[in-house]
């Protein structure tokens, strides 16, 4: 129980760091903080973290199950962005990885 408050308590002390400006060479994501596309970004977080949870913890029969799925789904939304990055007519979007990283954070939240 203690090892899932210090997780909860780290994801809150920094996630300020995600939602800070991002440097110059992030910056050429134009979309709306608030975009349907953030909402897509937050769901699939929220999901995969929640579902791979799941797996793991039936599947290893540990309790330790939400840092592993935690950077699954972190994971998943960097390979994405980096993929968006190299996509012609796409770009590379800070913006989502924040939306990420909410999804990852209301998961572990409610898995605790």
């Amino acid at each position: 129980m203690p090892n899932k408050i210090c997780f909860l308590l780290f994801l809150l002390i920094s996630s300020p760091v995600f939602a800070a400006d991002p440097p110059d060479s992030l910056s050429v994501c134009r979309d709306s903080w608030t975009g349907r596309d953030k909402l897509f970004h937050f769901t699939l977080s929220f999901f995969l973290t929640v579902s791979s949870s799941v797996v793991i913890h039936r599947e290893a029969k540990t309790d330790h199950f939400l840092l592993p799925a935690a950077g699954i789904a972190a994971g998943a939304g960097v390979a994405k962005e980096i993929r968006d990055s190299v996509t012609p007519g796409n770009h590379f979007c800070f913006k989502d990885l924040v939306w990420d990283a909410a999804g990852i954070l209301v998961a572990a939240g409610l898995l605790l």
